[in-house]
């Protein structure tokens, strides 16, 4: 296994940016576990750092900012199209 570490607050700029122009999709399912339920509700509920504090959780945001990093590190990730995180991420 390799070990990464991102700073996710200096690099969050291109997740939302992939989030924004709707290029990230995750599995249809997902919703069908437990821990996708609970990863899909942090990522749906976050709206930054600054509300954290209040009760909303951002270790989901904060692995999707992760993954999409290590992707564009493997260049997994295309410039434009579609990404299936969860295929390129949890593959086993």
């Amino acid at each position: 296994i390799e070990y990464k570490r991102y700073r996710v607050d200096d690099t969050a700029k291109t997740t939302q940016y992939l989030w924004n122009d709707r290029q990230i999709f995750f599995n249809e399912n997902l919703e069908n576990t437990e821990d996708g339920k609970r990863f899909l509700s942090q990522v749906y509920q976050f709206n930054g750092k600054k509300n954290t504090a209040k009760g909303n959780h951002d270790d989901a945001p904060d692995a999707l900012i992760c993954a999409i990093n290590y992707m564009y590190d493997l260049d997994i990730v295309a410039s434009k199209g579609v990404i299936n995180v969860l295929n390129n991420i949890l593959r086993k």
